[in-house]
């Protein structure tokens, strides 16, 4: 596990060591200084303070121009009048580190990908080492993107028997959407196309008659099975005490159920009205709600259901559109979600996946968004550089996630000296020479929380810049679980470079 410290008269924040070197400087001057008439090639960008470009040839390497730059920089600062020299530094949009598209052909027609954001979540989660149940017609057991996901404990309880082979197709395309193989060359990628399926058949042959009791039944075994999340692309006109007292307790035991809500433009059915599952309603292309789609209070998020490309019976893929194939999109969500913090309650998760949807106009609840949801559950520190006073110094900004069980944190910082771990008296360990050192050990809270690390106000004080050697400073936090000892979440890394 990796964390660590900083350099000297001047910082570059947050800047990746690629970006380019700054082609202009910026000078403050005094009132009335004398200097701040002579500021040839440079422009005023308000009164008293200038920018400067720095000329020379714009084929140079990195170093030369960075040498050329504070030459220019040390020139300005001998003048009198002068009070602050700095670089015009390069800036960049902030963004969580998106996956390249993965190879599988068909995942260009997947425009629904794109719109909740998979490229930016796979990164962080992709549900590896979470099983899903498909409660459904069946998945084909042998469907080159599904084969490597499927879990051999199968059932088909519509026709009682140990193959749930899908002869409907319906199953198949659920499937697919939550864990089709990725970057496997063939078809499709599923939402989280690291976890397992575990295919439960509750039609009868190839049919789309099933029951209340089939699918209680199916949702009992998933539960002794051990998984995590149950979809349900299914309605019923009517409840029985039967099916709700299995899906309740399911919910009970901590497993996720997702269901989808229909396609009649009415109210919401059974079971998608039960409290503590997810109901799940379909939008367009458009990011509307779509005009098939149930509605109701008992909604809690949407993901898009038009043209849904997912996998077919005989090996195909094939697009299909309702409130079935939205519903796979958040139990696939749902299961990269728990692989990336597996000690969350559901509740937490769900939670999540609703505050970082995106708003659908008229509705009180938004579409699925899971880059968003992902990053609110990684912990992450922000360095940044105070330079309201002459003597600069680094401040740094924390937010933890809820973690769910409790966890040791840890923040390092890889420096030119060697790598240092911060302890809570705000002091520094060489990790050479005392390993990793926790920050705070059992941090446990079931909320986010954020603040200030170094700097006005913080738990500890700013750092001054002064006499920190000049290199590049890569910042790293991560909360390990006390008891496994495993990591939560992904490791934040935020790169300083100290510049001459």
């Amino acid at each position: 596990m990796a964390v660590a410290l900083l350099s000297t008269s001047s910082i570059a924040s947050g800047a990746p060591q690629d970006d380019p070197p700054p082609r202009e400087f910026i000078v403050h001057f005094a009132a009335h200084s004398q200097s701040a008439l002579m500021a040839p090639g440079g422009r005023w960008i308000r009164p008293g303070t200038s920018v400067v470009r720095v000329e020379g040839d714009e084929r140079a390497d990195r170093a030369e121009k960075w040498r050329r730059l504070h030459l220019a920089m040390g020139r300005w600062r001998a003048r009198a009048g002068v009070l602050l020299v700095e670089p015009n530094y390069y800036g960049r949009f902030e963004t969580l580190p998106a996956a390249e598209p993965p190879n599988d052909p068909e995942f260009v027609n997947q425009w629904w990908q794109q719109t909740v954001g998979v490229l930016g979540l796979w990164p962080i989660g992709v549900g590896r080492g979470i099983k899903v149940a498909v409660i459904d017609s069946g998945v084909s057991l042998t469907h080159p993107d599904l084969v490597g996901n499927l879990d051999a404990d199968g059932y088909d309880f519509g026709d009682n028997d140990s193959n749930p082979d899908d002869l409907l197709g319906h199953g198949t395309a659920v499937a697919g959407i939550i864990a089709a193989s990725a970057n496997n060359g063939v078809g499709v990628a599923g939402i989280a196309p690291g976890a397992r399926l575990l295919p439960l058949k509750v039609s009868e042959a190839g049919t789309d008659l099933f029951t209340h009791e089939t699918v209680a039944q199916a949702v009992d075994y998933a539960v002794t099975k051990g998984v995590r999340v149950i979809n349900l692309s299914l309605t019923f006109s009517a409840p029985t005490e039967r099916l709700r007292l299995s899906i309740q307790d399911a919910l009970d035991r901590g497993v996720a159920v997702i269901v989808a809500t229909g396609n009649g433009s009415g109210p919401v059915p059974f079971p998608a009205n039960m409290p503590g599952v997810i109901a799940v309603a379909a939008t367009d292309r458009q990011g509307m709600l779509s005009a098939s789609a149930n509605r109701g209070p008992e909604v809690a998020i949407a993901a898009p259901g038009e043209d849904i490309i997912s996998t077919a019976r005989g090996g195909g893929y094939a697009a299909r559109s309702g409130t079935s194939f939205a519903a796979p999109m958040v139990a696939g969500a749902m299961a990269a979600l728990m692989s990336i913090n597996g000690a969350l309650p559901t509740v937490t998760l769900a939670s999540q996946l609703q505050s970082a949807a995106t708003p659908i106009p008229s509705q009180p609840y938004g579409q699925l968004q899971v880059r968003q949801a992902a990053s609110g559950l990684l912990p992450s520190v922000l360095p940044r550089m105070d330079t309201s006073t002459s003597n600069r110094s680094i401040e740094v900004d924390y937010r933890l996630p809820p973690f769910g069980a409790a966890a040791d944190l840890y923040i390092a910082v890889a420096a030119p000296a060697g790598e240092f771990s911060l302890l809570a008296d705000c002091t520094w360990a060489n990790v050479a020479v005392a390993g990793y050192r926790p920050l705070v050990r059992g941090y446990r809270s079931a909320a986010s929380a954020s603040g200030v690390l170094f700097g006005r106000g913080g738990i500890c004080a700013a750092i001054p810049v002064a006499g920190l050697p000049i290199g590049t400073y890569n910042w790293r936090i991560a909360a390990i679980d006390a008891v496994s000892g495993g990591v939560i979440g992904t490791i934040n890394s935020e790169v300083f470079e100290v510049l001459p």
